[in-house]
Order: structure tokens, then sequence, then C-alpha cells
């Protein structure tokens, strides 16, 4: 994905342009190439696949012959034009098909964020049209977009040397073509105005030799057919004669290292290298590689008497140093870079070490991205260096003897006092209200002659005030400087800014320092956090939220919502995954004369990897150390979200910020949510709460009960809830079906407390039944809806209780074609101990996998066939898993399924049981089979229980004719003698299609006799053939 921001040109682009490092093509040649827009900035998932329907196909082909030899751009022309909008975001896919393994690098950068997402297959192709789960990441190919030449192309941007910099012997001109800028043929190349280069192909310029020592301007206009740009900017620089330091031709990756996410280097230069004294205004480095990651830094510089370095730490070496300059470079070019520093360096002799700390972050750009820069081999241990991924390196430095090349440009002292202010100006950024910050300023004399302070003023200081300076006058000689702080402390919201002037015996020099204030405080109430929103900030957090990730490892508190979709309120939640010491801590909460509860929601991605997590407060800051108190120590495994609350009366009139503290995380992908986290006032009067608002029951046979099932009313405010039993009632055309038990009845419930009204189903008659139970408090109606499932006497049900899976007369088909299969599961049973489950894997080929019912019989009393289901819990992607159900009047075969009951079907979310019911009158009078199979692409999980419908018919050929005849109080059985028999077992069963395991009898003869001890009975009778 790339930004609109990054193009920024609407337009058709008629030529895309890879960076080919290095590697044999031969195995990844044929390429076909996708462009589309979107308005995702990064990809979700490892699933967030954008569909091939939406991105247009721009190039097909063999790209061998386009791949430049040694290195370089590779350019592409489109078969296919793009034209894109200049308001959307971009997406480039590519589908490589050649077969075989070969390592190929392309040029690329971190994003800082998921803007890729990769799969790739020794034996296996992807379908572009059915992609598998992937990887997403953070890297980017580097590329270049190319627009016909309809037009003018826009003017080069300058790039080095900086502008108000330094250059010498041997320097470059450096510039590129902006973003969104048709194809350029030449450049013509301007110094003082005068034309030195006309119509250049390549994007530098060698500064001559003879070039005097003064202040030069420069700029570039490019050109193609259509005719020249604008001119770029008009930038100056000093051409000096520095003093350099090293002449070695080998490279390495310090000072400015990359390759890890933070690298320091330190350099020792002796007073004999140096050799004149004077102001250091710019340092350069000569780069050996190129490279296109840019590279926050901090450049320091500290005198000193050694003569050889010896291993320290990073803060030894900073304390007492000067920061010089801080900024971000990228070195994208071979030769030298000269940075201008902010603050320039008063050097009046001795040796000095100079260092450089690179902050990169995270594991860094790798080492095919990170820059390489010459040095020079000296005798002692001159040069000390530090790495580390993922924080900052504190132990000590390795020394070796590699001193890193080095220019100075160093002017001389002028023959009177000159006041230098470093720096010159200061944004003390966005302040939380009611806080601090501070910022020390340095004042020097970086001239002959002797300068006099007398003293610093402003006339309005507002919310800034001076603190720590020293007492006036003070006298600076040459080198010589003083430091003082202002501090900014605003008590409202709002911009701020004022002057300080240092007067002095030169005149006066201004300080102007400004900053914005904002009040973060949650002061109103409701106030609620759904984490949909923008995170920002390292680590990213919710706006004025705070996320530390303690243990500095890759895993902290994020937006997310993978395994726990849906969130409790779409799309995000906040999530924890691998998170064993991380903090999401909430702004100040300003509970002044207000008393306030917290609650919110959580879950789990599955049961058996649970999270625990802790709630903490802090009466003082947001740092760790203030969390001192504990409310809450939470062990989380609920797959379903579960509402949590917490009272924060105890704290009235004070500001206060809670944390969630993650401590456990039993897995690094499956993780914690944290949802619609809401602060509110607690109510004063009772506040009437149920749940839930729906109690389903069934199936279950006509005259039988069923177990009761709770309706749960609490007290979610303050004083008493009193419900009695003339409040309870239950209404609606079947409320005769069903009853509610008053035993704990009347409820007198305080704050908090809550009480259970028993409901159960009593159905005296076939059918779908539903009513109300009704609630009655403070003249409202609170209704839970009752729904019931009554068949017949003989009726199929199926829950899955006995452990043989599939049961008897039930089929799998395709059952051992995939990697995943049907089974028979216990954790989330709707009714009883079991269900069954069936998943698959987007790298299963077959997507559709049956479950088949025995043979039924619809009838006139019995013609509803009826299921429960929910789809997700196992993997992210099978939240909505979808199936077709299908019937067969002739055999349990796939090919016989030639009737369709539904198609597409969107069953419950994960944990929540949908009831799907289907009228089979069309089929009254025949047997039939019914069939359900899955029908989705990607991760599938779905999970059925509780089928009812219709008899089941049983199958095969009929056995023996038994003979039953009544004789007096006894029922006679008589059957036809079996070849071979040795024994008969003779079974009896009130129902024909259960007559459970044990015989009531075994017998040698055809015959058997017994007392008739119910109203009806049914037999079965089986032979056996002892061995």
């Amino acid at each position: 994905i790339y930004t609109q921001a990054e193009i920024n040109f609407a337009g058709t682009f008629t030529k895309i342009c890879f960076y080919y490092v290095s590697g044999n093509i031969s195995a990844g040649k044929d390429w076909v190439v996708y462009m589309g827009h979107t308005t995702k900035t990064e990809f979700s998932s490892g699933a967030d696949w954008e569909p091939v329907a939406n991105l247009t196909q721009v190039f097909a082909g063999d790209i061998s012959t386009l791949v430049p030899a040694g290195g370089g751009w590779m350019e592409i022309a489109l078969e296919t034009p793009f034209v894109y909008n200049n308001v959307d975001n971009l997406i480039i896919a590519v589908d490589e098909n050649t077969y075989g393994t070969s390592t190929i690098r392309w040029g690329g950068a971190n994003s800082g964020s998921y803007t890729s997402i990769l799969f790739s297959g020794i034996s296996t192709n992807p379908d572009p049209n059915n992609p598998p789960v992937a990887y997403t990441l953070t890297n980017r190919n580097d590329i270049r977009l190319v627009f016909p030449n309809d037009v003018v192309p826009k003017a080069p941007q300058l790039i080095t040397p900086q502008n108000g910099g330094y250059a010498f012997e041997g320097n470059y001109l450096r510039w590129i073509v902006p973003h969104g800028s048709t194809d350029v043929t030449g450049f013509d190349v301007y110094l003082d105005g005068n034309l030195v280069s006309y119509n250049q192909t390549t994007t530098y310029y060698i500064l001559p030799a003879d070039l005097s020592l003064d202040t030069h301007s420069w700029y570039v206009v490019a050109r193609n057919n259509i005719g020249d740009s604008a001119p770029s900017e008009v930038w100056t620089f000093e051409f000096v004669d520095p003093v350099i330091i090293g002449d070695g031709i080998r490279d390495q990756q310090y000072p400015f290292h990359a390759a890890y996410g933070y690298g320091r280097s330190l350099g020792l230069y002796t007073a004999a290298q140096i050799g004149q004294s004077g102001v250091i205004n710019s340092l350069g480095w000569r780069v050996g590689y190129s490279s296109a990651a840019p590279i926050p830094y901090k450049i320091y510089i500290k005198p000193t008497t050694d003569i050889q370095l010896t291993p320290m730490t990073w803060a030894d070496f900073i304390s007492g140093a000067t920061l010089v300059d801080e900024g971000s470079h990228t070195f994208s070019s071979a030769g030298w870079h000269n940075i201008k520093l902010d603050a320039p360096f008063i050097y009046t002799g001795g040796n000095l070490l100079i260092g450089v700390e690179s902050n990169y972050g995270g594991e860094g750009s790798g080492i095919l991205d990170s820059p390489y820069f010459r040095y020079t081999t000296t005798i002692a241990s001159s040069h000390q260096f530090w790495t580390q991924n993922n924080s900052e390196p504190s132990g000590n430095g390795t020394t070796n003897t590699s001193l890193p090349n080095l220019a100075m440009v160093i002017s001389a002292f002028p023959e009177y006092p000159d006041p230098i202010l470093y720096p010159t100006e200061w944004d003390y950024g966005l302040l939380e209200v009611n806080t601090t910050s501070s910022k020390t300023f340095t004042f020097s004399n970086a001239g002959s002659g002797v300068l006099t302070v007398t003293g610093i003023n402003t006339m309005l200081p507002g919310f800034f005030a001076i603190t720590d300076a020293p007492t006036f006058p003070v006298t600076l000689a040459t080198g010589q400087a003083f430091p003082f702080t202002i501090q900014y402390t605003p008590t409202a919201a709002g911009n701020h800014a004022a002057t300080f002037n240092i007067t002095h015996s030169q005149g006066a020099t201004a300080l102007t320092v400004s900053g914005e204030c904002y009040d973060n405080r949650i002061s109103n109430f409701p106030h609620l956090q759904n984490f949909d929103g923008t995170w920002s900030g390292s680590p990213a957090a919710p706006l004025y939220w705070t996320v530390i990730n303690a243990n500095n490892d890759s895993y902290t508190w994020c937006q997310s919502n993978s395994f726990i979709a849906p969130t409790h309120s779409a799309p995000y939640a906040a999530y924890g995954a691998g998170n064993t010491n991380d903090w999401l801590i909430t702004p100040p909460i300003n509970l002044g004369g207000v008393d306030v509860r917290a609650k919110w929601w959580d879950r789990v991605a599955y049961s058996d990897m649970p999270s625990s997590y802790k709630i903490l407060v802090s009466t003082t800051t947001p740092d760790i150390a203030s969390f001192t108190i504990e409310l809450a120590d939470i062990f989380c495994t609920n797959e379903n979200w579960t509402e949590h609350k917490l009272n924060l009366d105890a704290y009235t009139g004070q500001t206060i910020y809670l944390a969630f503290y993650q401590y456990h995380s039993q897995a690094l992908a499956y993780g914690l949510g944290i949802d619609d986290f809401l602060l509110e006032e607690i109510p004063t009067t009772p506040v009437f709460t149920y749940t839930p608002t729906t109690l389903d029951f069934g199936p279950i046979r006509e005259n039988n009960i069923t177990a009761y099932q709770d309706v749960t009313v609490a007290n979610d405010g303050r004083g008493i809830l009193n419900l009695t039993v003339a409040n309870v009632s239950i209404i609606g055309p079947d409320a005769a079906m069903f009853e509610f038990d008053p035993v704990n009845l009347p409820f007198a419930l305080a704050a908090d407390q809550s009480g259970i009204i028993p409901v159960r189903y009593n159905p005296t008659a076939i059918g779908e039944h539903s009513a109300i139970l009704r609630m009655v408090y403070g003249g409202a109606n609170y209704d839970v809806a009752l729904n019931g499932t009554a068949v017949g006497e003989f009726a199929f049900i199926e829950s899955f209780e006995d452990e043989e899976f599939p049961p008897p007369g039930w089929r799998v088909a395709h059952e051992d074609i995939n990697s995943w299969r049907w089974d028979r599961l216990t954790d989330s049973p709707r009714t009883g101990e079991a269900y069954a489950n069936v998943i698959l894997d987007p790298w299963d080929e077959i997507r559709d996998a049956w479950l088949i019912t025995p043979r039924l019989a619809p009838s006139v009393e019995n013609h509803i066939f009826g299921f429960y289901a929910f789809s997700g819990v196992f993997h992210s992607g099978g939240g909505d898993s979808r199936f077709n159900v299908v019937l067969s009047t002739t055999s349990p075969d796939v090919a016989s399924f030639t009737h369709t009951l539904a198609t597409n079907v969107q069953t419950g979310s994960p944990g929540n049981y949908m009831r799907h019911t289907y009228d089979l009158s069309d089929y009254i009078g025949q047997n039939i089979y019914i069939g359900v199979y899955t029908v989705s692409e990607g991760w599938v999980s779905l999970s059925f229980d509780d089928f009812y419908g219709p008899p089941i018919v049983p199958e095969g050929l009929p056995g023996p004719v038994v003979e039953v005849t009544v004789s007096g109080s006894n029922a006679v059985l008589v059957w036809e003698p079996v070849p071979d028999a040795s024994s008969y077992k003779v079974y009896a069963s009130e129902d024909p299609y259960n007559f459970g395991p044990d015989p009531i009898a075994t017998v040698n003869t055809n015959s058997y006799t017994l007392p008739l001890t119910a109203a009806k009975r049914f037999f079965k009778v089986t032979a056996v053939a002892e061995p």
C-alpha cells in the first residue's frame, strides 16, 4: 500500500520501477502486476487480501530482460496504463509464477505499519483469485511511478549540500525528480546563475576544484520532449577548505548505524589531526555504500585528554558532552555528506570525542539497507561502538581501530566577541495541563575578547519561567559559556509564547519560546473509549492514553480484532497477545465532586489460552511506579465478551489514572481483548437490569419438561430494588407451555446484588411455541422472549451425547481429503456435553465437508427439521463461515442431494447458537436424507448441536419377523429360527428407536413370554452365533 500523501499526483501511470539489488532472476521472472485504489492504510491480518476483482492487471510477462546489470531501477512499461485518482491510496500487487527458488534482493524500507502482505511457497503457486492466509510485513518495496510525457516535468528537488551548508572539493550537487513527475530526459545545472552543465542525464554534478572559497548559489531545470520544467529552488552553500581526517578506503556501518535498531559510534580525534582552533560549523562523513533508510540521529562533541578509548557506556560519554545537532538524514548517495551543526562548537584546542547516536528503531533496517562509511585504521583504540535491537544499548561498548573518516569545517574566531545562543528558539510542543517541561539553553562567546552578559528579562513570561540562571553580570572569554533553563508550566489549555532578551556588551539576543497545552482530563461523564479511533505515538495508543512496553519485547497493547472478531463494538478493541509486562493507561480522570464507576468488556480468543491482567490505580502520575493500588486481578478465559464493573467512589474528589496491566498471555498470537471502556456516574436510585433477553428451549418431546434456565435480575444503582411475585408473569399465545419458579421471590436487591428467576418449558403439544416472561418495575415492562420446540414421541433428536462419531446412521463426506475434519467436541455444547464441529484450513482444496443425517420419514405430524449452529472460534477468518442445507430422496451419496433447502446460510456468532428450521411438508410420505456442507473459503469453523426432525427409518434388510400375541396378562413373542444361531437376545422399550444396550433376556429358543407391565411396548430380537 502506498498512500495518497506519498504519491500526490493525479494522472496516468505508464511505467513502474522496482529497485533491483542482486540475485538470480531466472527463478522469479514471470510476473503479473496489478494496481488498484484502496481506502486501506495497512493490512489488518494475513487474510486481508484485496480481491483481484478490485484490481487492474497492468502487466504480464517475463521481466528477466528488464533487470539492470549490476543493480539499479528496473523499469516495467505497463501494458495497461493505470489512471490514479490522487484521492485513495494505491495497492500494487505482484504475482510471480516461475517454478523454483533463488535468492533475489529488492530495495525497500520499513514503512512503520503493516503495508505489505506476502505469501511464497516452494511447491504451491497461490491462486490470486483465492489467495491463502499470508504474512503481513512492515517492509515495503521502493518504487517509482512514471507518468507519460504529455506535460513538462516537475521542478527538481535539491538534496545536497544542505541549503546554507558547506561543500568542498570532491563534493557533489545532488537532486531528485519529485513524486508524481512525468519522465525526464535531461537536466540543466546552474551555478551562481551560470549554466555549467546542459542536458545531462545524471542527477548529480561534481563541484570543480577551482571554485572560490565563498558562498555560491545553484539550481536545476529538468526537461523532456514536451519542454522544460520550472527551475528548482535556489539553494546556497559555502565552498570551504575543510579539515579532512582519514584517507582509508574500506567501509563499515559506523558512525550512522541502522542495521540494528539502535547504534552508537564514538571517534577520538586528536589535536594534531584537527590542527587548528575556531568554530566547528559542520561535520561530514564519506559514504561508501548508500541506503534509502532515513536515520534519526544526534551528534555530540566532548573535549578529552585521552589518547585512546577504553570501554564505557554511552551514558558515560554523553554526560558532559555537547549536543551539537539532531535530526534525520538519508545517506542516499556515495561521497561526502556534510551536516551543518545547529549548535556550532567552539574549539580552542585539545583532543575531541565525536559521538553519533543512531535511532532507527525496532530491529533496524537490516544489513542490506544500512549505509556504509569510509574509515582509516589507526594504531591506538580510536573508535568504540554499541548496537542493540528494540531498545537503547546500556552496557559497555566495543573498541577497535577503525576510525571513521571525518571532514570538519572550522571557521576562525572573529576579532571581536561573538555571542551565540543555542538553541535560538524552542517549541515545547504539546503538553498536558498542570505538567512541566524544561529546556536548557547555552549562551557562549565564539569570538575574541570578553563578552559581558548583563541579564535575561521578559515583559510577559506567562507560563514560562527562568530557573538556575547565573548571577549577573557574567563575563565570558573566548569559548566560555553558561547554561540556563526555562520551564513551561501551563495551567490552562491553549497556545502560549514568550520572548526573553539576553542583554550583553554586544547588544541583545532574543530568545522566543512557545508551547501548546491541552486538557486531557476526563471530567465529563459518561465517557466512552471504544478503541476504534486513531492510535498514534510509539508505542501507539489512543488519544491521550499511554501504552508502555515495560520489558521492551516485541509484544504490547495494540489496536486489533485478530481472533476476537466481532469486537464488542466493531471494528477494533485494545488487544494484548504475548504481553507479559505491558500497560494500557488512561488519561487523568477528574473525579471532583462526583461518584463514578468504570465498566469494560473483555474476552480471549480461546478458553485454553487465557490471559491475566490487573486493574491498578494511581493518584499521582501515569508512571508505572505510581500504580500502587490494585482494584482487580482478572484471569480471563471467556470466549464471549463479558462485562466488568468497578466503583471508583473511594477516589471522589481526586484525579486518578487507571491502568490495564497485562502480566500473562498464554499464547503469542491468541490474546486478550478489552473493549468499550466506560466511565459513568453511579446512579443514586435503583436501576433494573436483567439478562438474558431471550431463552431458547428444546428440542424436547411433547409432555416432557426441560431443565430450568435462569433469568438474572440485578440492581445496577443504589438503594433497594424490590420485585414481588405479582410483578412477574408469563404472557402470550403459548404461555401455558412455560412456567417460572417463584421460589426466590420477592427480591430486595441492594446495590450490585442480583436474584434468579428459574424458567422452564413444559410442552403439551407438538410445534414451535413462544411466550414472554414479563417483569414490571417502576411502571416499565422488562421482557424475556421465550421460545421452545416440541417434537413427537418418536421424532428424531440428536445432540451427540454418545462418544461414537458420527452417530449410528449418520455419515460424513470428504472426510479423508482435507487435513481437518468433522469431530465430536465437548467444550461448547448448546445442551448436554457434546456437539459436532468441522474445521477447514485455507489450504484445503476441497471446500465442501458434509454431515448427513440418517434416513428420515416426514409425516403430517412430524415435518419440521431443525438444528442449532454457530460459526467461528477456532481461527481468525472463520467467524462468518457459511453452509448449504440440501436434501436427497434416494440415497446418502453426495451426488444424490439435488433438492436445496437453503444456500450460503449465515449462522450465530462464536459461541452463540442460532436455530435453523426447515419445513419438509413437500416430502411427506417419502424417505429422505438431509445434508449440511461447508461453502466458505479460508479458515472455516462451524459447530452444530440439537438436530431434530421426523422419525428415523432404519436401513438394511429386514430381520426375522417377530409375532406378538397377548395371552392373559402376558405377551408371547414368536419368530422364525435363524440358521446357525446359538441364542437370541430380546430387547424391549417404549421407544422403537432407542432400545438401549442391554437385552431383557437371552434365550435359546425362538420364543419368549413376559408379563405386560406397560401400556405400550416395542420388541426387538437379534440372533447370536457363538464362535
